[in-house]
């Protein structure tokens, strides 16, 4: 359930891989092609695309490149974000998206997106029986898919763009995703057909920026800031100590 779900990323998709809806191939020029090996193009872990204009951008591979798709690499930290593809307008979480702040170290806060999992999951290509098991493994901690929604927003701080991530379970509580954040990204990692990290991170508690939150840390020293308020989770992913601290102080 992504970062980068969560996306994703939960919940970006937990490390989840789903695969972009390339544009079409670009016509290859008359000279002879080279010999050398093709590359691949793997999709951005980035948010998902949503609700908001200019959302996602697709992917363009070069005839050689789009066939020869090679399979992502998961890392050993179990994320919440879903990769980034060209996706139609979702309904948002108007809630959801209020929580955004409007401004985080002096500058605004921007391309606030949100939408409802499950119709990501249909666009995706997920089909009933797999929608179905996530449903009833969610069910098992509290949360309903049917209202669980997911949004990004992206800001500048310290004079480096980074992203905020957020899940919201309507009517659960979100420290119920903390808790349980290994196992509900095994369930998404099932879903999606992703390798299982090759190790749980470490799981450490810490006041950041004034809040109370959950770091994820992974065998490489990589950290996943979880905080927890009511119905909604925020996640902070490659960013800095100091800057998620500037991040959370930022949050109601």
């Amino acid at each position: 359930m992504a970062a980068t779900l969560v996306g994703a990323s939960v919940l970006a998709a937990c490390g989840a891989s789903a695969t972009p809806k390339p544009t079409t191939p670009a016509v290859p020029s008359a000279t002879a092609p080279s010999a050398a090996g093709t590359s691949t193009v793997a999709p951005s872990a980035g948010a998902p695309s949503a609700s908001t204009s200019g959302a996602g951008s697709s992917v363009a591979p070069t005839e050689a490149a789009a066939s020869a798709v090679a399979g992502s690499t998961e890392g050993p930290l179990p994320s919440f974000a879903i990769p980034s593809f060209a996706v139609p307008s979702f309904a948002p979480d108007n809630d959801l998206a209020a929580k955004f702040p409007k401004t985080i170290d002096g500058q605004p806060v921007t391309n606030v997106q949100t939408y409802l999992f499950v119709d990501l999951l249909g666009f995706g290509g997920r089909n009933d029986a797999q929608i179905q098991q996530l449903s009833q493994s969610l069910a098992g901690f509290g949360i309903d898919l049917n209202k669980l929604s997911g949004g990004s927003a992206d800001a500048t701080v310290g004079g480096e763009d980074v992203q905020l991530q957020a899940l919201r379970a309507p009517g659960g509580d979100a420290s119920q995703i903390v808790t349980h954040y290994n196992e509900i990204a095994a369930v998404f990692g099932q879903v999606f057909g992703n390798a299982e990290p090759t190790s749980a991170p470490t799981m450490s508690q810490a006041t950041v920026g004034g809040k109370n939150v959950t770091v994820a840390t992974d065998a490489d020293g990589n950290k996943t800031f979880l905080y927890a308020n009511g119905d909604t989770l925020w996640i902070l992913d490659s960013t800095t100590d100091d800057q998620a601290g500037t991040i959370l102080g930022a949050l109601q």
